[in-house]
């Protein structure tokens, strides 16, 4: 609580911040993987702050059908201005991208998840829940 004598030096803080972080467009991806697989494959993001001014995103594929394996896709550093950000694309011998804007990363970001080595490794992933299924109806 402010005494009366306690001056507000912040000014007015800023309300309803419509701003997208690259933390959120890659929790919105994971969710998008999440539905379009129907739960089999589990889109997950974790963050944390490396530096004063900097953060690190990393989008992964968790499969619980296989012991939660997880397949990491991109990392995102991004500083506190967010922009610019780099992804480090782990999809493609760990290639490091730099993008200037949320457009630029949104359009990097797109044709690395829909590249033919992601496709593959979700392809291979759904096989292996496939597989496994039909190994335990055997056993039955």
């Amino acid at each position: 609580m402010m005494s009366p004598n306690n001056k507000n030096l912040w000014g007015e803080l800023p309300k309803n911040v419509e701003v997208r972080t690259p933390y959120l467009i890659l929790k919105e991806q994971a969710s998008i993987l999440t539905q379009m697989t129907k739960g089999l494959l589990i889109g997950e993001v974790d963050r944390k702050p490396v530096l004063q001014n900097v953060f690190i995103a990393r989008l992964r594929i968790r499969v619980p059908e296989l012991n939660s394996y997880t397949y990491s896709v991109v990392d995102v550093q991004y500083p506190l201005k967010l922009y610019p950000l780099v992804i480090k694309d782990y999809t493609s011998s760990e290639q490091e991208i730099q993008c200037s804007s949320e457009q630029e990363f949104e359009v990097t970001l797109g044709k690395i998840l829909s590249s033919d080595q992601v496709k593959r490794v979700i392809s291979t992933l759904l096989a292996e829940i496939q597989s496994g299924d039909k190994v335990q109806e055997e056993t039955f």
